[in-house]
């Protein structure tokens, strides 16, 4: 009898946990779906970061609360790559480990893992690919023969590349030879990343293995969205993911 009664409690325990994590899912569902509808309106920067770091609130704070879950591992898939690498270890030291493992997060926690082990302060990963010429080129035969190399992960077909070159053109000019550039192609067609380089006039170092999104180099820094970028100094050290090139220019005219 009292073993039934034991038995009787945890199964209404586990149903008022399992209705406090659907109501709390919804909730969250309903607030962030309501700041992106604002988001869509905003025409405030300044506005629309503030609502931007409010969605983040929200989904980091569930997931403090409830990642453990079917129902926060969900959200965790929908909403990892929105949060910076210290927000994504801020979330997986709060979870378990067999969550960790689960199949559905396992390979973002792979990634990010990855990520980690190539932000700022560590040592570059080498690497090396085969040139529009077909010579192998390594990234360790150019540090240390500028004060810094650029590594720009990239391909013809993605449109935010493209835009994003004058941009970079204009930061490998003003370095004058203190900056190498290595673009790194993500491309699988040959004759579409060589036409890219010549269309928009890359100046810089180029290579590709030519295996799209399993490129070997992209995999073992973890780029999971393009354009993305490495910035590693002389001694071997990265200095940074993802800078701005305003950034870069100061660190140039230190």
């Amino acid at each position: 009898m009292k073993k039934t009664i034991i038995l009787m409690l945890m199964a209404l325990l586990m149903l008022s946990c399992t209705q406090s994590v659907e109501k709390a899912t919804e909730e969250l569902k309903q607030e962030t779906g309501n700041i992106m509808e604002q988001l869509e309106q905003c025409n405030d920067e300044t506005e629309a970061e503030k609502l931007f770091e409010e969605y983040i609130s929200l989904i980091t704070d569930y997931l403090h609360k409830y990642g453990d879950t079917e129902q926060g591992i969900d959200i965790l898939r929908e909403n990892y790559y929105l949060l910076t690498l210290e927000e994504l270890e801020d979330v997986f030291d709060a979870l378990k480990q067999e969550t960790l493992e689960n199949e559905k997060i396992a390979s973002i926690y792979s990634n990010f893992l990855i990520q980690k082990a190539t932000s700022e302060g560590n040592q570059f990963i080498d690497f090396s690919a085969l040139t529009p010429e077909g010579e192998e080129l390594s990234l360790s035969s150019i540090i240390g023969k500028t004060d810094y190399v650029l590594v720009d992960f990239w391909a013809s077909w993605c449109g935010p590349c493209r835009q994003s070159m004058p941009q970079m053109k204009d930061l490998y000019k003003e370095a004058n030879g203190r900056l190498q550039i290595l673009g790194v192609s993500l491309d699988n067609d040959k004759e579409k990343w060589l036409n890219a380089i010549a269309t928009l006039d890359l100046p810089w170092l180029h290579i590709s293995d030519l295996k799209g999104w399993k490129s070997i180099p992209a995999g073992l820094y973890g780029i999971n969205a393009i354009p993305a970028t490495i910035l590693i100094d002389k001694n071997g050290l990265i200095v940074g993911r993802n800078l701005d090139t305003k950034d870069i220019m100061i660190l140039l005219s230190e």
